[in-house]
């Protein structure tokens, strides 16, 4: 069953989806980042301090990254670009590497991917901390790098450099959010994937990785997103970014849902499934 979302969506927590503090202010938490047009929200659903370390992930991955392609594809900003407004651009000129800030015309729009191995804790491989990127998915909007470089007078353009453990916990947030909006914070016995997000732990590879295989068909969406409880009732989460481009796909073992519930959506699931094997 494929679910567009067109108008704005939003589910009631009352504590925060980080750190489980109920007490003080909470704000809305986009699953899908507003910069990536998302519509689908959590009401009061993070703390301020938890809020604080997201942000600085989102403006990693949103701004540092993709800021340009984002504002050339018409994406929403919190704060408005004007005429003048300029984006980071890193160029080589006489072997010296530097960011420059340039208006949108200059600027390389670019959607770099990265593609990591599959999380540790599918594969079975010894995992010793971080998340390694070993390869990457690029596409380019519409003017090369080379004619860039050769119009503003520089040897090279670069494209902007990538944290890969910053965007791994970019994928975990996005993919936590939608297993909350899915099953509900009472639904999980445990959540892997909290203290990597906050950065207090650097186990982020154990619990996000590539797959071997891409499923999703191309959409022009920010996002596509499935789900999966396997046999051990822990929770899978497969991401789709910019699934227009037909790139990298992410796998997020996000934790392990409680027993009574995962035979709920087992039992729910299988009602699904049972006309249409019919049918068949």
């Amino acid at each position: 069953m494929v679910r567009f979302v067109t108008e704005k969506e939003s589910t009631h927590i009352g504590r925060c989806i980080y750190c489980d503090k109920a007490e003080g202010t909470l704000t809305e938490e986009h699953i899908s980042p507003y910069g990536l047009n998302g519509l689908i929200t959590l009401l009061e659903a993070s703390c301020g301090d938890c809020a604080t370390i997201t942000s600085q992930i989102e403006l990693h991955v949103l701004r540092y990254m993709w800021g340009a392609a984002r504002t050339e594809m018409g994406y929403r900003r919190r704060h408005k670009k004007g005429a003048n407004d300029l984006y980071p651009l890193t160029v080589i000129r006489d072997g010296v590497k530097t960011v420059r800030e340039v208006p949108l015309t200059d600027a390389l729009k670019v959607i770099e991917l990265p593609i990591f191995k599959a999380p540790a804790s599918l594969d079975g491989r010894t995992f010793q901390s971080g998340i390694e990127c070993i390869s990457k998915d690029q596409f380019l909007l519409n003017e090369q790098r080379e004619d860039i470089a050769k119009r503003i007078g520089v040897d090279e353009v670069c494209p902007p450099d990538c944290d890969a453990e910053i965007f791994a916990r970019f994928v975990a947030k996005c993919s936590y959010g939608y297993a909350i909006e899915r099953y509900g914070v009472e639904a999980f016995e445990t959540v892997y994937v909290r203290s990597a997000i906050l950065g207090n732990t650097r186990d982020i590879g154990r619990w996000v990785g590539s797959p071997d295989t891409r499923e999703f068909p191309v959409r022009k969406t920010p996002m596509s997103v499935g789900f999966k409880i396997r046999p051990d009732n822990d929770v899978l989460v497969r991401i789709k970014l910019f699934p227009r481009f037909d790139g990298a796909e992410y796998i997020t073992v996000v934790g392990k849902m409680k027993e009574f519930h995962a035979i709920q959506y087992r039992l729910i699931k299988a009602d699904r499934e049972a006309p249409r094997a019919a049918s068949l």
